[in-house]
């Protein structure tokens, strides 16, 4: 019993460890269970992102960012970098936020495993010909 229940409390962190897959797959061939697919890419990602005029601050504006932890851990706070370009695709504005910056001031402060966390960045007086807009993870 003990194992079924250190099985279930802990099966998705083994399986997050390329060297206990196959394991856990043999193991699953006799009891009937599935290992979870493998996590590929950056383990936090931005999954929507918009920007808006600010309602306060007459030529500012907010940006409303989707970050999402994909992993199974709580993972801290990254930098993230907003990019405008002009109706070229030419950069006219980057600015890299750090998490005190977007409201996360304490370091121990960290972000759910399997959770969606959405982030405001406030961008005052961008430059007028930003028609475009990226906003990425630049570290973690």
């Amino acid at each position: 019993m003990l194992f079924l229940q250190t099985r279930v409390l802990f099966f998705n962190e083994l399986a997050a460890i390329p060297a206990m897959r196959p394991g856990l797959s043999t193991l699953c061939e006799f009891t009937g269970c599935t290992v979870p697919e493998a996590l590929h890419g950056p383990a936090l990602r931005i999954v929507r992102s918009a920007v808006d005029l600010h309602p306060d601050h007459p030529g500012a504006l907010i940006v409303r960012v989707h970050l999402r932890n994909r992993t199974l851990k709580v993972l801290p706070y990254p930098r993230l970098q907003l990019t405008l370009s002009d109706h070229q695709g030419i950069v006219v504005g980057r600015r890299t936020y750090h998490p005190r910056e977007y409201g996360h001031p304490d370091p121990a402060e960290k972000i759910q495993g399997s959770y969606t966390q959405i982030i405001l960045l406030n961008l005052a007086g961008p430059d007028e010909t930003a028609v475009g807009f990226e906003t990425e993870v630049v570290d973690t």
